[in-house]
């Protein structure tokens, strides 16, 4: 949207005072600028991200659009939305597929860490 003002702008004032006054690099314009004319420039992610985009899309609208409360509405009453915000809950910490985690749920990490603690525990007591 930026470079998109700056395109109607720049005859008149020129990309750098622009982007003086706008809270983007020149060198950020002129990136937009080439990518738009080479759709081989943008890296590797970004090609990446381009191809998965409709998986990214379905993924994202199947897993609650991280906004329970308007998706799921009308609600009849207070309870109604305490219920789906535990589902969410529930869903969040147990189900979902984190990414610094290696894409492991948090609960499945959080059970194989303690499952790694208490085996030298259980063997320091027996001996």
């Amino acid at each position: 949207m930026m470079v998109a003002f700056v395109d109607a702008h720049r005859g008149a004032y020129g990309v750098e005072p622009i982007c003086a006054v706008l809270p983007i690099a020149p060198s950020v314009y002129y990136e937009h600028k080439a990518r738009a004319r080479n759709p081989e420039r943008p890296p590797p992610r970004a090609r990446r991200d381009l191809s998965l985009a409709e998986h990214i899309g379905r993924v994202w609208r199947e897993h609650r659009e991280t906004e329970e409360i308007y998706r799921r509405g009308p609600w009849k009453g207070l309870e109604d939305v305490e219920f789906a915000t535990l589902e969410w809950v529930a869903w969040y910490n147990g189900r979902r597929l984190f990414e610094p985690l290696g894409y492991v749920p948090p609960a499945e990490f959080e059970q194989a860490y303690h499952d790694r603690q208490a085996a030298p525990a259980a063997m320091a007591v027996l001996t």
